[in-house]
């Protein structure tokens, strides 16, 4: 605003209201975490002046700086900066610091020429028998599964199921996947042997009882034609 008191001319400069970008070289990582930020400013009359506030209760008044996380959170991360004429404008960007983990799988039970697998949320690892299955940078909460093994025979199929076959983990650690035998042919001759012999008994008992049956109604008939 001014004032003037004879003829003349002057000049109005008029300014957009001003604005801010952030750029982060990363918003997510393991901890300890850091990020270099740049704070970009246009529009408004010029003579910036940045603050920056870094969701952990740190500020910084730098246009450009790095900033280190040291705790696991997702934290908001806003920049405001100020123009020669104190109109302000605002940027806010999200930060995601976690801790990852690794979790290892090992078996025991399959013969040494067999392959076996494990899924982590969809993902498949597969190794020989006796090597073991790590899967690295997990977060949060996984389910994992471990698929039975068929296997060929010289008798024809074999098939092995592991134990335990699924479960979820949070943290690092390790599991043992045992795989049990299947049945060997021995023993399957004598189940089948146990179970034909089984049979026979219930078979002889029924023809006893059919044949005893019969006898006493023969009998019956006899004597009723003698008397």
């Amino acid at each position: 605003m001014g004032t003037f008191s004879s003829p003349g001319s002057t000049s109005i400069t008029f300014y957009s209201n001003p604005s801010v970008s952030i750029k982060a070289n990363t918003s997510s990582c393991n901890a300890p975490l850091t990020v270099t930020y740049t704070a970009s400013a246009s529009g408004g009359s010029g003579g910036y002046t940045c603050s920056w506030n870094f969701g952990e209760r740190t500020t910084s008044n730098q246009q450009n700086l790095t900033h280190t996380y040291n705790n696991l959170s997702t934290y908001t991360v806003t920049v405001t900066v100020t123009d020669s004429y104190g109109d302000t404008a605002s940027q806010s960007i999200t930060i995601n610091v976690y801790q990852t983990y690794s979790y290892t799988f090992t078996e025991s039970g399959l013969p040494s020429w067999v392959t076996w697998s494990v899924i982590m949320n969809g993902q498949k690892k597969t190794a020989s028998a006796g090597s073991s299955i790590t899967f690295k940078g997990l977060t949060g909460t996984n389910s994992w599964q471990a698929p039975s093994i068929t296997v060929s025979t010289k008798y024809g199929s074999a098939t092995y199921y592991p134990s335990p076959s699924s479960e979820t983990v949070s943290s690092g650690g390790s599991q043992q996947i045992t795989y049990k035998d299947p049945p060997s042919v021995s023993s399957v001759k004598q189940v089948l042997y146990n179970f034909f012999m089984k049979l026979i008994n219930v078979l002889s008992l029924i023809f006893t009882r059919i044949t005893f049956l019969s006898t006493k109604s023969l009998f019956i008939d006899v004597r009723d034609g003698l008397f």
